[in-house]
């Protein structure tokens, strides 16, 4: 065995020097580099060749044995850099806010935030009203069939629907809901009363009804209810909506509420059943909307041909709807269509789409001007976002949506007509959704009848049946609106590839 100047065997410092860089390379040491450097300077040129390839060695080991990077938390994703800060403002409400807040809360709200500031109909889902959501667009809704008012801090029932659970269980206009599932409505709001009534969570619910002196408990079923999304003006006595007007003989009346995927369907089969009209008012007032196939349908139920509409999603790549002979029910069976402010969406391009071709007179208020198209997008286990992702113009490339500080935006109506009583007509309305109850033998014989309440409270009615059956003043409406909606049209046509 040999020595160094040093007095230390040579093998052994050899060794001494591997174990120094394997120890120091696997532990992030810089002692490595003057542990080898203050061993290696004495040493002969052989030991010095053999300590080169041990560190190369102890190189090689630090590589295969050194410790992964710690694996995230579960649940926890990896966080890109632009979306660091949102990371840090999450972790900063979790560590410090005054009380423990859930994950999926905070997910959930940031979500929302981020969806619905980016305009005023891009929304956020929560995992528990996605289904009933959906279901809506789909023509069903889920619940009792209740149709309830809060009067002087009481639940007091309107009515039921037809040959719902509710009408099935015999609950009528008048009684008062005490409580739903053990708990109290008093005081509580209408949205939060319906919300109680038709929760989706529970199959049937546990009513407290006082009922003049009585007391009475019921528990009512909760089911899928079918919409019905094309009504007449009130239902008669067998519970069936009524459509042609007494005081106006061979009119007919048609409210859409919403346009879901049955609506074209059920539309035509009432149109079908009225035969040939001598005119139609067709009712889109308070009309939110729904789904864009179901509106393009509807419209070509009454135009021959023509563009109904044209969807423009960011490619700029333009979705072209157009009208089809063969899906039509009349091209001249005299029409107005009602309006007012909250005539939106779907709505806006049956309304518009019968404007732009003079096929109808519009009357009532200014549309909204929501001239844009949501897409629903699930996201899984945490909701789904109804996301903007087109607009769209009427032909000719006319646009109905309302800019910020725009003087001119959705459907002009031809003749303006306001609503002197809307409160009254609402409550009107929704009484005469409801399964009619049995008039009193001992009722007057002058007694007002629902037609002749609707007419003489809802002044936009009342004008649109009169305008319905004056073929030369809707003639003379009908020129003069198209001189006002031609100074809207673009000065360049939208392309139509």
């Amino acid at each position: 065995m040999t020595r160094d100047e040093s007095g230390m065997t040579n093998d052994a410092a050899v060794w001494k020097i591997f174990v120094i860089l394997v120890s120091s390379l696997i532990c992030h040491s810089g002692f490595v580099i003057r542990a080898f450097v203050l061993t290696c300077l004495p040493m002969p040129k052989r030991n010095f060749i053999v300590v080169l390839a041990m560190l190369v060695l102890a190189a090689a080991a630090f590589y295969f044995v050194r410790p992964a990077p710690p694996a995230p938390s579960p649940g926890v994703p990896t966080v890109p850099a632009d979306l660091a800060p949102l990371a840090n403002a999450m972790e900063q409400v979790r560590q410090k806010y005054h009380h423990p807040v859930e994950d999926r809360k905070l997910l959930q709200g940031a979500v929302a935030g981020m969806v619905e500031q980016l305009d005023a109909y891009s929304t956020y889902i929560p995992p528990d009203e996605v289904e009933a959501f959906n279901l809506r667009l789909m023509g069903s809704g889920y619940g009792l069939g209740l149709r309830v008012e809060v009067a002087d801090g009481h639940v007091v029932v309107i009515g039921t629907l037809l040959d719902s659970p509710a009408h099935r269980a015999g609950i009528r206009g008048g009684d008062v809901i005490e409580s739903v599932d053990g708990t109290p409505l008093a005081g509580l709001s209408i949205d939060q009363v319906r919300k109680r009534l038709d929760d989706p969570a529970l199959p049937q619910a546990a009513l407290v009804i006082v009922r003049g002196r009585q007391r009475v408990t019921s528990t009512v079923p909760r089911v899928g209810l079918a919409m019905e999304t094309v009504q007449g003006l009130y239902r008669d006595g067998t519970g069936q909506w009524v459509h042609s007007l007494q005081a106006h003989p061979g009119v007919a009346y048609i409210r859409i509420r919403e346009f879901v995927r049955s609506t074209p369907n059920d539309l035509h089969r009432v149109l079908t059943g009225l035969g040939t009209p001598r005119g139609i008012v067709l009712d889109l007032r308070d009309n939110p909307g729904g789904m864009l196939e179901a509106a393009v349908a509807t419209a070509n139920l009454f135009l021959a041909k023509g563009r109904i509409v044209t969807a423009i999603d960011r490619s700029q790549q333009p979705q072209l709807f157009d009208a089809r002979r063969e899906n039509l029910y009349s091209s001249t069976v005299p029409l107005v269509v009602l309006v007012n402010g909250r005539t939106a969406s779907a709505a806006e391009i049956v309304a518009g789409a019968l404007w732009v071709h003079n096929r109808a007179a519009v009357t009532g208020e200014r549309t909204l001007g929501k001239g844009c198209v949501q897409s629903m997008i699930s996201l899984g286990d945490l909701g789904q976002i109804n996301l903007t992702t087109a607009e769209y113009t009427l032909a000719g490339g006319l646009s109905i949506t309302r800019q910020p500080g725009g003087d001119v935006w959705g459907i002009e109506p031809h003749q303006a007509v306001g609503l002197l009583h809307e409160e009254q007509v609402q409550a009107l309305r929704i009484r005469a959704e409801v399964a009619p109850s049995p008039t009193p033998a001992t009722a007057p014989a002058d007694m007002e009848t629902t037609e002749q309440k609707f007419l003489r409270l809802d002044t936009q009615l009342a004008q649109a049946l009169t305008l319905v059956q004056n073929a030369t003043e809707m003639k003379t409406l009908l020129k003069q609106g198209a001189v006002t909606r031609t100074k809207r049209m673009p000065t360049t046509a939208p392309s139509k590839k």
